[in-house]
């Protein structure tokens, strides 16, 4: 599994164990790319929030989006290197 899909605060496996019988799977939460763009995508709008005028259409929504992901790519890229 590549870093970027590992969860981002993982269950014990204790805890697992005892949901177990409650149909939960290992994958609870977000992974580590998920939880690094929700907090690039949170800072930029808590930063710049280029909605506020009102003036902007849905498309710019989806290259803010792209922004945030490629920032969590980078971040993600570069923690690979070590």
């Amino acid at each position: 599994m590549k870093n970027s899909e590992m969860p981002a605060m993982p269950t014990p496996k204790g805890l697992l164990d005892v949901l177990e019988h409650q149909c939960v799977t290992e994958s609870l939460g977000l992974t580590k790319r998920e939880m690094f763009a929700m907090y690039a995508l949170q800072n930029i709008i808590g930063r710049y929030n280029p909605y506020e005028s009102g003036d902007l259409d849905s498309s710019d929504y989806e290259v803010t989006a792209k922004h945030s992901v490629g920032l969590a790519d980078a971040l993600l890229a570069e923690l690979d290197k070590e």
